[in-house]
């Protein structure tokens, strides 16, 4: 969310040690029956396998980001579903959304030079997510526990709106997931204003806040 600030709490090289991490934060929220997961991912056209043998469908999509003249190849190949497919074109080139239904485009797409691509799986319910989505490096990957609610305490008050939890894989930023070293990052979403907030979750969570906040 744009009013919300997302503090760094904990780094790592091997996310085997991230588990833990995320669970003491999610430990803290109070009502875990309404959190959803997101998770976004940066990698290539050629490096989907991964993704689309654990895509959920109506909850994976693909954004490609095509030379115009392999966009007009690939966008015949698309099932025709009434959806609005091409993007708008730019200077880096054209945005495609590409479904996992789509299977011919994907396979054209294996046998032509291997272009950008962001994975998006949205919605999904902390029992459906899983660690083993989130691709190996180079493979850059944000995960997103959102709509928790950080209950008040002592001279503290509570937040329902701007609370989550959030994963940077292999990236240096969170929301652009720039590259970055082999590793992870564990942020607390609070209200951008609340820093004080952060230092009590991540002090609940035997963390503290690392450097300065980062925002959409």
């Amino acid at each position: 969310m744009s009013d919300s600030a997302y503090h760094l709490v904990a780094t790592g090289t091997d996310l085997v040690d991230a588990m833990p991490v995320v669970d003491r934060l999610l430990g803290l929220n109070g009502a875990p029956d309404r959190v959803q997961v997101d998770v976004e991912c940066e990698t290539d056209s050629h490096s989907l396998e991964h993704w689309l043998s654990a895509a959920t469908v109506g909850r994976t999509t693909t954004e490609f980001l095509l030379p115009p003249a392999m966009a007009a190849e690939l966008e015949p190949l698309l099932v025709p579903d009434g959806r609005k497919r091409i993007g708008v074109g730019g200077p880096e080139g054209v945005y495609l959304w590409v479904e996992p239904t789509d299977t011919a485009a994907l396979a054209r797409c294996a046998d032509l030079p291997p272009v950008p691509v962001r994975v998006y799986v949205g919605g999904l319910p902390p029992s459906d997510f899983s660690w083993d989505l989130i691709a190996p490096a180079p493979a850059r990957t944000l995960v997103y526990w959102d709509d928790c609610w950080w209950p008040p305490g002592p001279g503290i008050r509570g937040e329902a709106k701007h609370a989550g939890v959030a994963l940077a894989v292999n990236a240096s930023t969170l929301w652009d997931l720039e590259p970055g070293p082999t590793g992870f990052r564990v942020y607390v979403e609070t209200r951008r204003d609340d820093v004080e907030l952060a230092r009590r979750l991540a002090a609940a969570a035997r963390l503290t806040v690392i450097g300065e906040s980062e925002s959409l």
